[in-house]
């Protein structure tokens, strides 16, 4: 009787954005090469990492996020496209 849209999950746009900021990102690195400006970023995140050391076990761990234009410009694209198949 009545018709409801169906839409999808937002787990798919969490999904997009990670693999659109992903390939930019990567994109941008191999553009970099030719256009410095591809390169312009920002890293989030400590360079040395936190080390645990026990007889047991031994644990090494670094976080460090970078953003640069490419990734920007791939989280523009895949939102544009989530919300073009979301419609």
């Amino acid at each position: 009787m009545f018709r409801t849209k169906r839409r999808l999950s937002r787990w798919w746009l969490v999904l997009a954005i990670v693999i659109g900021m992903l390939l930019g990102g990567l994109l941008a690195d191999f553009i970099g090469q030719w256009l410095p400006l591809a390169r312009l970023g920002l890293e989030i995140g400590n360079a040395d990492s936190f080390h645990v050391d026990t007889t047991l076990l031994k644990l090494d761990l670094q976080i460090l996020m970078r953003f640069n234009l490419g990734s920007l410009l791939g989280l523009l694209i895949a939102i544009i496209i989530f919300r073009f198949f979301d419609n």
